[in-house]
């Protein structure tokens, strides 16, 4: 399977160089594709000179596990609220579930934070291309 990584001017990315142990995190502001340079913030940077990219794709989108946990949060808190005021005999099996629902988004959340990284070298490799195509919609 391959793995394309796509970077456009405007776009953010970690990266770190072969003479430096750093992660520098900037913005791409301009890309010379015939000289094989990227133009960051504040930085040059040659294309040979990336020794490996930090990739920011979450397998679930981090919206999922935000709102799983915050609901859970919520629907725990108001069940054991509830429990406390009106000792109900069924407030166990509602607090076990809100708590389940509340862990399950604190780790998708956990989950959607993972950054894959990418080593430069036998593996992976870096190409500057551009190739874009711009077909104009009618009554444009």
């Amino acid at each position: 399977m391959k793995i394309k990584l796509r970077y456009t001017p405007g776009d953010e990315i970690t990266f770190r160089l072969r003479q430096s142990d750093q992660w520098i995190s900037t913005t791409i502001n301009a890309i010379d594709y015939e000289n094989n340079l990227v133009y960051v913030t504040g930085l040059t940077v040659a294309l040979d000179s990336i020794a490996a990219v930090k990739s920011y794709k979450p397998m679930i989108p981090p919206a999922v596990g935000g709102t799983l946990w915050r609901s859970g949060l919520a629907g725990f808190l108001s069940s054991a609220l509830y429990g406390i005021v009106f000792r109900p005999d069924n407030t166990r099996q509602f607090l076990i579930f809100f708590g389940t629902v509340t862990l399950s988004g604190f780790g998708l959340k956990q989950l959607s934070k993972k950054r894959r990284v990418y080593t430069i070298g036998d593996k992976y490799n870096l190409r500057l291309t551009d190739l874009n195509f711009y077909i104009a919609q009618p009554g444009s």
